[in-house]
């Protein structure tokens, strides 16, 4: 196999003006550079494989970095296993090097309320971000929306679709996976909301963008919000992470959460939101121990409604045990006024 003809036919589809196919060139030419001068070999195994990964290892690189060096190479053999008669991809057998950190930032319900409220005096903005945050969708699939994607009999969204700026040009491409495509339920005061906002476009015609708006009308809109209420910034894709702490909190299964967000697989959520369920492992606890209460509550009213009452007393009465200063034994009297009563004198 000719080392350098597929290397160059891989780069070909990075490459393109900006500093992250830069990076991804000099990974892989930095790699090839070690394999072939560094170590002297010509031919790719699992042995170079770990050389090269301890040699960036070893540079201190952060986790992130060396688990993004780790996908490009594996991408690459794949691509020549695929097309270029490699036998095996050696970076399978090799392992990986770094994890990902995945660093989550969410705005809790009452923060979210906060910066609602701040954006009173904008409709706009009030219904993008109350459409955002109660759907979770991502801001591709929102800015792609048009009219009959919105069901408002069933209050249900169809997702079928994403837009991208490709080039300084808006593109409409497929969601980022075939389980993106997807039909959710939103919540009807969500969805009366954009219905209210669809009725003042002028001339919306079905196949037109209901909200047309760029990443820099929404950030400057969170900007300000932000400032207004106190509450912290986060990114436009962080409300789609707010949106699952949302549901978490509300006790939603991570299937359903799954399905909602269009993850691909349920291990993307558990991974990505794994954090945010430590808090449930108390609840979980508190509700056996209730669950246990209760049980043994009723376990010990059945035991005593079994045995038979020894000297009943009439019902109704209280009685109480008193030792007067002129009586050796106690005396059993009244607590209640009992002179009333037929039969009864009261006590001096």
């Amino acid at each position: 196999m000719k080392n350098k003809n597929f290397v160059r036919k891989r780069q070909a589809i990075y490459i393109s003006p900006n500093k992250k196919s830069t990076r991804i060139i000099k990974t892989l030419m930095d790699f090839f550079f070690f394999i072939k001068v560094k170590i002297k070999m010509v031919c790719f195994s699992v042995p170079s494989i770990r050389a090269w990964q301890n040699e960036m290892i070893a540079k201190d690189y952060s986790n992130s970095y060396l688990d993004r060096m780790q996908n490009m190479i594996t991408a690459l053999f794949n691509y020549a296993v695929d097309y270029f008669n490699l036998a095996e991809n050696p970076c399978h057998k090799a392992g990986r090097m770094g994890k990902r950190e995945v660093v989550v930032n969410f705005w809790t319900k009452e923060e979210f309320d906060r910066i609602l409220a701040a954006m009173e005096d904008d409709p706009t903005a009030h219904v993008s971000f109350s459409l955002l945050y109660y759907s979770g969708i991502r801001f591709g699939e929102f800015l792609a929306l048009t009219p009959k994607d919105f069901d408002f009999e069933k209050n249900t969204l169809d997702i079928t679709k994403s837009l991208q700026r490709i080039k300084k040009q808006d593109v409409v491409t497929p969601p980022k996976t075939p389980k993106s495509i997807r039909n959710i339920i939103i919540p009807d005061f969500v969805m009366n909301e954009v219905k209210d906002y669809m009725s003042k476009l002028y001339d919306l015609k079905d196949t037109d963008r209901v909200l047309p708006f760029t990443k820099s009308y929404i950030n400057n809109a969170m900007a300000r919000a932000c400032k207004k209420s106190g509450v912290k910034k986060i990114s436009i894709h962080d409300i789609r992470h707010s949106h699952a702490s949302y549901l978490i909190n509300l006790g939603c299964a991570p299937l359903l959460i799954s399905e909602r967000l269009g993850h691909k697989k349920v291990p993307t959520t558990l991974s990505t939101y794994s954090h945010l369920y430590p808090n449930k492992h108390q609840e979980v606890v508190d509700m056996m121990q209730r669950q246990h209460t209760l049980e043994t509550v009723a376990a010990g009213a059945s035991e005593a409604s079994d045995k038979p009452e020894k000297n009943p007393q009439p019902q109704n009465t209280k009685f109480k045990v008193v030792s007067p200063k002129d009586k050796i034994s106690p005396q059993q009297v009244h607590e209640n006024d009992l002179s009333p009563c037929v039969g009864f004198a009261g006590r001096t």
